[in-house]
């Protein structure tokens, strides 16, 4: 059976990045309220939202999920700061090495790869799903009942001009 899944309850940045915007909120439903992080000034950025899933709303112990899989809608914008979102406005910096969706692993204290996100969307959102892998117990926190996925931007911005953001709807 599928389980239709809890809303984020915290978003944490981490990385090097000049702005953000939104909350865990706007990134549970496709309402055009953003959540990103990014930067508009020279040079190379890498930045991480780090969103967590408490799965105990869903009245199911974490060791009895045969599944777990991440739905994200996103864009990578240039859109001026605060007004960002995914307007068709594609992000001017280039990325640099992938863009990773990682979960957390709390059995080897890691972020393991799930896979890319696509950096061709040209500001317009698109939605794609990262599955994990392996043992899915590893990948929720026992005491807890929560669960981690991050998603990264990697860009170099070469001009004054470019601007680059990852966002999530």
């Amino acid at each position: 059976n599928t389980i239709a899944p809890t809303a984020p309850d915290n978003v944490t940045f981490t990385g090097s990045y000049g702005y953000t915007g939104g909350t865990h909120i706007e990134a549970t439903a496709d309402d055009n309220s953003y959540l990103f992080v990014g930067d508009n000034a020279t040079g190379t950025f890498t930045a991480y939202s780090d969103i967590r899933y408490n799965m105990s709303s869903l009245g199911i112990n974490g060791s009895r999920v045969r599944g777990l899989t991440y739905s994200v809608r996103y864009c990578h914008s240039r859109d001026d700061y605060p007004n960002v979102g995914c307007n068709g406005n594609g992000a001017t910096g280039t990325p640099q090495g992938t863009q990773d969706v990682q979960a957390y692993n709390y059995s080897s204290s890691q972020w393991v790869t799930l896979g890319v996100l696509r950096t061709d969307d040209n500001g317009n959102e698109r939605a794609d799903s990262y599955q994990v892998n392996g043992t899915l117990a590893d990948f929720i926190n026992g005491s807890s009942n929560e669960t981690k996925v991050r998603y990264t931007i990697d860009y170099l911005n070469f001009v004054d001009l470019d601007v680059s953001y990852l966002v999530i709807d």
